[in-house]
């Protein structure tokens, strides 16, 4: 990845995001643990339509009953039609012991080489009265809305590229849906 993005909390304010809830379910994003988003420009190739970004979410289930997690995704909005979409999740928890603290637990989530850190698959179980703190790593594709919504991959050159007017082009807000089976339709974090 890039390592002269500029930093998400400049582009948008990642403190508005506020905790979704659906009868017995909560979900928020933890407090500064959004990471940049970038294209990863490393790569050999001329285009760039796909970005990496990550955040850690804390998922809690206070029901008498279990809970499935069913989907995760992130859209952002940009300026002039510009879209993303994730096209990719990638999930990690770590084992939790009654201990831990969140702080912990988020520190060895971070930490690639931690051998406490399993990758999760969708879907996910919530057992009654428990929570769970995950990292998402999400890949999203680059698009730009036309007519009728109908959404036109685009791509960039690398010298088209521009920090942070690029990445200020594609993300004003962001969503990230949170597909759960005891509702209709997916939960919204708003940012």
């Amino acid at each position: 990845m890039d390592v002269n993005l500029v930093k998400i909390d400049k582009l948008i304010d990642i403190n508005r995001a506020r905790p979704v809830s659906f009868r017995q379910f909560s979900a928020s994003i933890v407090p500064a643990t959004v990471s940049a988003a970038g294209f990863n420009l490393s790569l050999p190739i001329d285009k760039f339509s796909r970005l990496n970004w990550f955040m850690t979410l804390k998922l809690v289930n206070a029901s008498k009953e279990n809970l499935i997690v069913e989907n995760i995704q992130a859209e952002w909005i940009g300026e002039n039609n510009y879209r993303c979409k994730s096209i990719y999740e990638q999930i990690y928890e770590v084992n939790q012991g009654d201990e831990d603290k969140d702080e912990v637990i988020i520190n060895q989530l971070n930490e690639k080489e931690n051998p406490k850190r399993k990758t999760l698959f969708l879907p996910i179980l919530l057992k009654p009265q428990s929570e769970k703190i995950i990292r998402v790593d999400f890949l999203l594709e680059t698009y730009k809305r036309t007519f009728f919504n109908h959404w036109l991959p685009v791509s960039f050159k690398k010298e088209e590229i521009k920090e942070p007017d690029t990445y200020q082009q594609l993300l004003q807000s962001a969503v990230i849906k949170i597909k759960i089976n005891e509702s209709r339709g997916p939960l919204l974090i708003k940012i």
